[in-house]
């Protein structure tokens, strides 16, 4: 018997290792384009993506222009297709599983869908049943509830039916706000800060996709 009745799963180094294998080194693209006397670890990065976030790192850390932030975009997006990110180990078992007993799975990302789409074909055969990218706009994104609220009216659920998995605080705010659970995968980053912080307002705190088994069944 499912505890949870939907998944409503982050992408971006939450099911698939986007950052190491497809941001971080685009984003080394376009330093070499547009700031070739920058350099960035990879650490450094994710430090600078969790606090102050990404945009804020392009716009007051590295002060892109408006023209060079359309550069970067399309450089991440030609790196995007060309490049596809692996999942994290254990959640084909997990996935597979919670659907063969009736779970339905949510994408909910600032991610495009073309890129969910094909991560979701590429690692698990299957599409997620539905799918709230950056494309919707501003307000049907995390952190608002649309998301959420619109899982509920689809699937004839309430908030407390559904899981947010979710690296970053904007599905903590969105699972807060409408009172779903949170849980968080301190897999996929393992900055201490960002650990701390995260785990400490979680409901739960993955340490791998499998231990949602524990969780999603009752």
């Amino acid at each position: 018997m499912l505890k949870y009745k939907i998944l409503a799963l982050d992408h971006d180094d939450t099911v698939v290792k986007s950052t190491a294998e497809v941001h971080y080194p685009a984003f080394l693209e376009t330093l070499k384009a547009l700031r070739p006397e920058i350099s960035m670890s990879l650490e450094t990065f994710n430090e600078y993506c969790f606090s102050p976030g990404f945009f804020p790192l392009c716009r007051e850390i590295l002060k892109l222009t408006d023209k060079e932030m359309v550069l970067q975009d399309g450089i991440w997006k030609n790196y995007a297709r060309t490049h596809r990110p692996s999942c994290f180990s254990g959640w084909k078992s997990v996935l597979r599983n919670y659907r063969a007993n009736g779970g339905i799975v949510c994408v909910v990302s600032h991610s495009d869908r073309e890129f969910i789409l094909r991560d979701y074909e590429t690692n698990f055969g299957f599409a997620p049943l539905a799918i709230f990218d950056w494309s919707l706009g501003e307000k049907k994104c995390k952190p608002y509830p649309y998301p959420i609220e619109e899982m509920c009216r689809r699937f004839a659920v309430t908030p407390h039916d559904i899981l947010v998995v979710d690296d970053l605080t904007p599905g903590l705010k969105m699972a807060r706000t409408t009172g779903s659970s949170f849980a968080y995968p301190a897999y996929a980053n393992r900055l201490p800060e960002k650990t701390a912080l995260m785990s400490a307002q979680s409901d739960y705190t993955l340490n791998s996709p499998l231990a949602l088994n524990s969780i999603i069944y009752a």
